[in-house]
């Protein structure tokens, strides 16, 4: 709990820095563009997003997970086949760094259906440009545990991106103490943003 608090906090003074709310809020106007053509999985849309996620991370200087930023999986959709690839980096943790806590976000969205562009802004831009400011802010801060922040392709059809990542690292299965997964963080009408757990 005190990490999820600390989380809040991060974001809270983050948007009072000017370059930090500018950077987020490019983040989320480039990801949500027409050019990245809804980040349907398998297309040259989601190829696009990916190589700016490789971009912004070298950018803050993250370091790789298990050896490499990506890490590709192969993908069922619409009854075709091709690649997905997640995006995935590491900060080391101090004292118990074997114990991991997980930060998540889907970067994909629905794509181009019937000639129009689902940018997917809330669902979900949001996340992954909170996300990478999230990498940005926790750079320089003390942590117990090491973080795995994970950029998960295919949420929208079938959670192919995360079975992935759970099917490959059985080994992590006993040491995830935390997945903090952000998804739609837009506000709504009356500026309420909802933290769901075991419980609502």
């Amino acid at each position: 709990m005190k990490f999820i608090i600390k989380i809040f906090i991060i974001l809270l003074f983050a948007s009072c820095e000017t370059d930090t709310q500018s950077q987020l809020c490019e983040d989320l106007r480039i990801l949500s563009s027409d050019e990245f053509e809804g980040r349907k999985p398998g297309t040259k849309g989601s190829k696009k997003a990916q190589i700016y996620l490789l971009k912004r991370l070298n950018e803050i200087k993250s370091k790789p997970f298990n050896n490499s930023f990506t890490d590709t999986f192969d993908l069922k959709l619409d009854d075709e086949s091709s690649l997905g690839t997640n995006i995935q980096a590491i900060k080391y943790g101090v004292n118990s760094p074997e114990k991991v806590i997980v930060i998540s976000a889907h970067y994909d969205h629905l794509g181009i259906i019937e000639n129009e562009i689902y940018n997917g802004a809330n669902d979900n831009a949001t996340g992954v440009a909170v996300l990478l400011n999230l990498i940005l802010n926790l750079k320089n801060v003390h942590t117990n545990h090491s973080i795995i922040y994970l950029f998960l392709d295919s949420e929208e059809f079938g959670k192919q991106g995360v079975k992935h990542f759970l099917s490959k690292h059985i080994e992590l299965h006993d040491e995830i103490i935390l997945n903090f997964n952000m998804d739609m963080l837009n506000c709504d009408s009356l500026e309420e943003l909802y933290l769901c757990g075991t419980k609502y």
